[in-house]
């Protein structure tokens, strides 16, 4: 899953970053925080994909974990919160400054 972010995908949208000059921009709709649903399964798994986001020049994500079919029910405001909580500690102890928020 993680290694299919590398190469020419991530080359392309950076250099379309800095050919319009942008630094950095937010993505509002990741499923980043691990164990919750479809999205990474371990917290190594996690902090992975953010390092990639960062590598990418995403600044800051909205954790979005499914709230229907399956996961109806799984996924309360507490536990993505906690979540959330869990993983922005990883993640400032190993990637540059970032943020992430639940959503």
């Amino acid at each position: 899953m993680i290694d299919s972010v590398n190469g020419n995908i991530i080359d392309g949208q950076n250099d379309h970053l800095k050919r319009h000059r942008w630094e950095k921009f937010n993505d509002i709709h990741c499923h980043c925080l691990p164990g919750l649903d479809d999205g990474p399964a371990t917290m190594s798994e996690s902090l992975a994909l953010c390092q990639k986001l960062v590598g990418d020049g995403i600044a800051a994500v909205a954790a979005t974990p499914h709230q229907l079919g399956r996961f109806e029910g799984c996924n309360e405001p507490e536990r993505v919160r906690e979540a959330v909580h869990n993983l922005n500690e990883v993640v400032k102890n190993n990637c540059r400054r970032w943020q992430i928020y639940p959503s």
